[in-house]
């Protein structure tokens, strides 16, 4: 072998190391993504859930849901993200109290009190980016679901309605439970753009 063979041939064996290297690195890092952001997998709901969670739901009457005190609105609702505008609105109508209706007039004549209430929100199934919008006494609420619950507040007047839509289903359904003060409901699959009317009674 001559002497250019001789210097060309370590130059080419010194690529390999390099090559394989950098194969093993790429390869060490892909796993590691996955380990950190594994693949969302879509909802698997049977017929069978979907028709049971319709017909509880129909069964349900009012969910009751826990009020806030009145020692701790203050931080609740600098907690709300709310602008300051409908921030110094709400905070003058929960401060405002009830009244009784005039003589003479029907009972619901009568300012009703307006308070802040807790729920507790979370994806019964798969954590694949499903997302729900909360609506309850114009104010409104987007929410990413979970598997770990999240809390939110909204305000209310006694007895009510809190509106849910579907904003986002990340596959197979948007699974949504709620939790009360003292029991929870799985919501009815839901498909974007859906509404739902939860009864709710304030306690």
């Amino acid at each position: 072998m001559d002497e250019d063979a001789k210097r060309v041939q370590p130059k080419k064996s010194s690529l390999f190391p390099l090559v394989a290297g950098l194969i093993l690195v790429v390869a060490i890092g892909g796993f590691g993504l996955t380990r950190l952001y594994p693949p969302s997998i879509p909802d698997q709901v049977g017929h069978a859930e979907v028709k049971e969670r319709s017909e509880a739901f129909a069964k349900l009457g009012r969910l009751a849901v826990p009020v806030i005190p009145q020692e701790k609105t203050a931080a609740v609702l600098a907690s709300m993200g709310l602008k300051p505008t409908e921030l110094d609105a709400l905070s003058k109508a929960v401060a405002q109290p009830e009244t009784a209706p005039a003589p003479g007039s029907s009972p619901a004549a009568g300012a009703q009190k307006v308070s802040l209430v807790e729920l507790v929100l979370w994806d019964t199934h798969a954590a694949d980016g499903d997302m729900v919008r909360v609506t309850s006494a114009g104010y409104t609420r987007d929410v990413l679901l979970e598997k770990i619950p999240t809390v939110i507040h909204v305000p209310g007047t006694g007895t009510g309605v809190i509106q849910v839509t579907g904003l986002k289903d990340g596959g197979g359904g948007i699974t949504l439970g709620i939790k009360g003060s003292q029991q929870s409901v799985l919501m009815p699959i839901m498909s974007e753009g859906q509404t739902l009317s939860l009864p709710v009674q304030f306690q």
